[in-house]
């Protein structure tokens, strides 16, 4: 089996814990995560836009080889109690490096090719604020050329943190922007992964569960700047009027 298709075996296998993935040897410049997204790689949920959850380069690998396939190298998220734990998302795959967000708050980015860590982030909540079911990270991160894109799950004011691909020199990846709210007001929150596309970032979101006054929508932004350019609600104007909430997305 060649090796260069080895990675596409690491996103199915991460969806487990500890984190177990079979994946190529990274080139040099590929493992400071700067490299462009190669066809074989898995660069957001599902793989695709489409959701297609399905890789058309995937070599050699079929459902014939699947059962011969062995782990390569593992990382685990640690237990509950130094909140580095549960992943809720799948970790996806862009650039030689493998991103994924913990339930506890972290950000991390491993080198593809063995595992290694290339840099930790955790995001701490605002000040009286609390995660929402699930954690600080409910879902998938995504990624643009330059930033790691993930929606931080904050009760009544969820918002987007944008994150550089590669570390400084102290061993951190840069902050790039935060965004306004994707939405505020009483427990609203956002179980969904970020998904980008032609520039712009979409972000859904959902009102407290079985709150009979509000609805769900998506957030758009810039995947750039990070502002703010537009809400849209899963319930039209006419029948929110009429009484129909929920639609969380």
């Amino acid at each position: 089996m060649p090796l260069s298709r080895l990675r596409i075996a690491g996103i199915v296998l991460a969806t487990i814990t500890p984190l177990m993935a079979a994946v190529a040897p990274a080139s040099a410049e590929a493992s400071s995560c700067a490299a462009p997204t190669a066809p074989d790689e898995w660069p957001t949920f599902g793989r695709d836009l489409a959701n297609t959850r399905t890789q058309e380069q995937a070599g050699d690998i079929s459902a014939a080889t699947t059962p011969t396939l062995q782990p390569v190298w593992s990382f685990s998220t640690g237990a509950a109690a130094n909140a580095f734990s549960d992943l809720n998302g799948t970790p996806i795959v862009s650039g030689g490096c493998v991103y994924l967000n913990t339930a506890g708050g972290d950000v991390v980015a491993l080198e593809a090719s063995g595992g290694t860590v290339v840099w930790r982030h955790h995001v701490a909540l605002d000040p009286g604020t609390v995660a929402g079911l699930g954690g600080t990270f409910v879902s998938s991160p995504a990624v643009t050329d330059d930033a790691v894109l993930t929606l931080v799950d904050q009760v009544g004011s969820p918002y987007v943190l944008a994150l550089s691909r590669t570390p400084g020199a102290d061993g951190e990846p840069q902050v790039l922007w935060r965004s306004e709210p994707i939405v505020e007001g009483p427990g609203y929150y956002t179980n969904a992964t970020a998904v980008v596309t032609n520039g712009l970032l979409l972000a859904g979101f959902s009102p407290a569960e079985g709150d009979p006054d509000e609805r769900g929508g998506i957030a758009i932004f810039d995947a750039t700047t990070g502002q703010l350019l537009k809400r849209v609600y899963s319930i039209p104007q006419a029948a929110f009027d009429n009484g129909y909430a929920g639609g969380g997305i």
